[in-house]
């Protein structure tokens, strides 16, 4: 819902790959929404293309779907090549400020064995959140502390 289903930027597969693989201070990669699995052909494949020479490289997907749900051949090609992957739609009724799960009905499944002796911290620890400020252009990375959002209407900016 946060984000609109259109193209906004092509991006070459094998280019984005070797660019992540260059970057030897990254440890991991995770991937959000829009929604992951509706181009799940391509992220197979640029995870496919990192893993080849950087397999030390960790994976978290996060998906509205149900892990159930994701049944057709290119959504297991992604799912091979995930190590966890976070499901089910946002609820804000169900909204949690812990752990990477952003309402309480989402879940955690550890596909591979990579991040497991992170699980206490994947599903329980407090949220972090970077804000930069960057030519005019705000970029927010991670996940907001719920207790922190407050709806904005005209008479309130804080």
């Amino acid at each position: 819902e946060s984000h609109a289903i259109e193209p906004k930027m092509i991006v070459d597969v094998e280019q984005l790959a070797g660019d992540i693989i260059a970057k030897r201070n990254m440890s991991g990669i995770t991937i959000s929404g829009g929604e992951p699995f509706l181009q799940a052909a391509s992220l197979a494949r640029l995870l496919y293309l990192v893993k080849q020479q950087r397999p030390e490289m960790n994976v978290i997907v996060f998906t509205g779907y149900l892990k159930e749900e994701l049944n057709w051949n290119d959504a297991q090609q992604l799912l091979a090549a995930t190590d966890v992957l976070i499901d089910g739609p946002f609820c804000m009724d169900k909204a949690t400020d812990k752990g990477l799960r952003g309402s309480t009905n989402q879940r955690i499944h550890f596909l591979t064995d990579i991040l497991t002796a992170y699980r206490d911290e994947l599903e329980n620890a407090s949220r972090k959140q970077e804000v930069y400020v960057d030519n005019e252009k705000i970029v927010s990375i991670g996940i907001p502390n719920n207790n922190n959002i407050k709806p904005l209407n005209n008479n309130n900016y804080e």
